[in-house]
């Protein structure tokens, strides 16, 4: 009876404490999705597992970007996608997100970041894709689609097969390993 009960009560305190961090925090404002093809890409800072997960958001028309046919394009254009479950939505962490801001034919990445929440799901398989030596270009769901505006989500949605098919790889995260399973693996 115990146990159920403050197990119940977490819970209640993790779903207050993420309403309370969103509650507070200034919301991360996309730049819209402008061209029929284009998507945004996460582009991860080379960094260590342990430390705050650190990108840039970042723009990209699919059309210039590597496709599945094995055609090369510049770095600036090629990226992974990550196929993962999102786990608990009442369980959030946050990212520090910069923006890659376009001023007509213009871009340049601002000074200025902001929290983003995601899943503890979505981070953990984030830092698992963080390198340490340089950045990681990923398309992520659940970041790089504004999941606030419908209209922008339906079309998004309707561009994943062509987003993975485009992908220079796609990256499938199930999750972290219980510590039981991987002691009994060693």
């Amino acid at each position: 009876m115990f146990i159920r009960s403050s197990l119940a009560d977490s819970k209640q305190l993790i779903v207050h404490n993420a309403k309370q961090r969103t509650a507070w925090a200034e919301p991360f404002v996309y730049d819209p999705v402008i061209e029929d093809d284009e998507i945004r890409l996460v582009e991860i800072h080379q960094g260590q597992r342990n430390s705050q997960l650190k990108c840039t958001i970042v723009h990209a028309q699919l059309h210039k970007c590597r496709s599945g046919d094995g055609r090369q394009v510049p770095y600036d254009n090629t990226y992974e996608a990550l196929s993962y479950t999102w786990g608990d939505p009442a369980v959030l962490s946050s990212i520090i997100c910069y923006y890659r801001q376009r001023r007509g034919a213009q871009e340049r990445t601002s000074a200025l970041h902001k929290k983003l929440y995601v899943t503890a799901n979505c981070l953990s398989a984030l830092k698992r894709l963080m390198l340490s030596d340089r950045p990681r270009r990923v398309w992520v769901d659940a970041i790089c689609i504004n999941q606030h505006d419908m209209e922008e989500r339906n079309a998004q949605v309707r561009m994943m097969a062509r987003i993975y098919r485009t992908a220079s790889r796609t990256v499938v995260y199930l999750g972290s390993i219980p510590r039981s399973i991987s002691d009994a693996m060693s």
